[in-house]
């Protein structure tokens, strides 16, 4: 666990890896970050990371959770987690140029976090904080094919033209770090600056993406897989449960010790996976 102080105007990181010694041919990580409008509500955080982190470990996922703050250039923010963790894979491997060097610079400059022996991963996991995993026996990577850039939540026209209008119904999603398109995505992701809840964040990103004038449409919407809406539909989701509580100004009561008997019903269901971890 790390746990970093930041200057007083500033809020304080929690950091919670979960490194699984169980040997995993497609190294996954699952992330879990609570909002800076919820930092309060760590209650939240702990009920659902209880099951997710049994989750990861019975799959050999590592398993990072953190709260997030209100600076948008910070690990706080997805998109910025995704692209270190992106260039972090890639150090040892790009042989970079001035142009490339000025391109990954963006990645965490704020962070004295030493991910010098940290493990790179070729899938990453973002679940919001009121989301747990209901059926641990389902290896949720299975949702995402080499040639997806990402598996989510996110529905786009089906008639193919991207312009038109696209819908969310899940923000769960996994993303390819080994897809082509995965740098495009990390910086178009960047670049737009987004206070929004990530869910619409993204949606818009893979709409930017698919809408510019490189002509990129076809190849964009052939990367993008849609989870069966069924597996993660809110609170009937039969993979991933979830209150939708994300861009809410506070968590409901009941929606806490609803997540709170699901969590133990998962435990006790799957006993003693979460005692394990």
């Amino acid at each position: 666990k790390y746990i970093k102080d930041h200057d007083k105007d500033k809020d304080q990181y929690s950091w919670d890896h979960n490194h699984s010694s169980l040997s995993n041919t497609n190294p996954t990580l699952v992330v879990q970050a609570l909002p800076a409008e919820h930092r309060e509500e760590t209650t939240l955080l702990s009920i659902t990371s209880r099951v997710n982190r049994a989750y990861a470990k019975r799959w050999g996922f590592d398993y990072l959770s953190f709260i997030g703050d209100d600076h948008g250039n910070d690990l706080g923010n997805d998109a910025f987690l995704l692209n270190r963790l992106l260039q972090q894979k890639h150090a040892k491997q790009i042989a970079h140029t001035d142009a490339d060097a000025g391109a990954y610079a963006v990645v965490d400059a704020h962070s004295n976090v030493d991910t010098s022996t940290n493990p790179v991963y070729d899938t990453v996991l973002f679940l919001q904080p009121d989301a747990l995993m209901k059926d641990l026996d389902y290896n949720i990577v299975n949702l995402i094919q080499d040639e997806d850039l990402i598996a989510s939540g996110i529905s786009f026209p089906q008639d193919g033209d991207a312009s038109g209008a696209w819908t969310t119904y899940s923000n769960v999603m996994l993303w390819n770090l080994n897809h082509p398109l995965i740098y495009n995505a990390t910086q178009t992701w960047i670049k737009s600056n987004s206070n929004g809840p990530n869910d619409s964040a993204v949606a818009d990103v893979l709409k930017r993406m698919a809408t510019d004038e490189d002509g990129n449409q076809e190849r964009v919407l052939k990367a993008i897989h849609e989870i069966p809406k069924h597996m993660v539909d809110g609170w009937s989701g039969s993979l991933v449960q979830q209150a939708n509580l994300v861009g809410k100004p506070a968590i409901p009561r009941t929606d806490l010790v609803k997540l709170q008997s699901i969590s133990d019903m998962v435990c006790y269901s799957y006993y003693p996976q979460c005692e394990l971890v």
